[in-house]
């Protein structure tokens, strides 16, 4: 049974019907097509992947190849010069891979959208670590020290990190895409407070190609005569205070505050 379905299973035995004190009724979904940020269920259970794993994982790896690829080619051509020389390029090589970790993480490199969109996000890589490189030599060179720093390696570390770097954002995104279209990959998200607000917030979000959430459903305190049982194809499961009994027994990953101002002053009230 479904998060949705065990919600909805508590409240059957108070349930209104069409006809019954003039409430509303509940549609029958299954005549309706999926919305496009559904929740994916395919029977059993779904072995999601936390979006923060993946981007963790994504962090640690190119740290870990920008960093061996350069010592591993300073290993095997710049001829041994002194503890003072090998020092020089352990640091560059350890200051270039930081370097590249800040600027992917301000380009907004480490999300599931960057993941998703290949082309684009291999582009913002691309600048990341020309940028790396280029600020390396400039610093070498104002502290006088480029004359001890080959640039055959720098070359060599220049393209084949651009190659290697490429390899790996190509298989995330193969695995990202795989993912997404299984309903692995995303972060599952419930609307607080329904009406046309939400409805405009949840029609923005399906415009956007790289969304990377799916709606599990709307909680709001309002009555059906204000909020009916599905808002923009998405069910009310309930109301705020049935929210955090929700919360305790499913994932969550995003909280979305659609409320207007009257509505939340009356919650803030309670």
């Amino acid at each position: 049974m479904s998060d949705t379905d065990a919600i909805r299973g508590r409240r059957a035995p108070g349930r209104r019907v069409s006809g019954e004190d003039g409430a509303l009724p509940f549609p029958d979904r299954r005549k309706a097509p999926r919305p496009p940020l559904a929740e994916i269920r395919r029977g059993g259970t779904l072995n999601l992947v936390p979006p923060v794993v993946i981007t963790g994982v994504v962090r640690v790896t190119e740290l870990l190849l920008i960093g061996v690829l350069g010592f591993v080619i300073y290993l095997s051509y710049v001829e041994y010069e002194g503890e003072r020389t090998h020092l020089f390029y352990l640091a560059a090589v350890v200051v270039a891979a930081l370097g590249y970790m800040a600027i992917a993480q301000v380009l907004n490199l480490y999300r599931v959208s960057s993941f998703n969109a290949f082309v684009p996000g291999f582009t913002r890589v691309f600048i990341a670590w020309t940028t790396v490189i280029a600020g390396l030599m400039s610093l070498a060179f104002f502290i006088k020290i480029g004359a001890d720093f080959s640039r055959v390696w720098i070359a060599t570390w220049y393209v084949s990190g651009l190659g290697v770097l490429f390899t790996e954002r190509l298989v995330v995104s193969l695995l990202a895409k795989q993912w997404l279209k299984e309903g692995r990959l995303y972060r599952r998200a419930v609307i607080v407070g329904g009406g046309p607000e939400a409805e405009h917030l949840i029609k923005a979000l399906e415009a956007s190609a790289d969304a990377d959430i799916r709606i599990v459903g709307i909680f709001d305190d309002r009555g059906p005569d204000r909020v009916g049982p599905i808002v923009a194809g998405y069910p009310k499961l309930g109301n705020i205070s049935e929210l955090v009994e929700y919360a305790r027994s499913s994932r969550l990953d995003l909280l979305i505050v659609t409320l207007p101002i009257t509505a939340e002053s009356g919650c803030c009230n309670c």
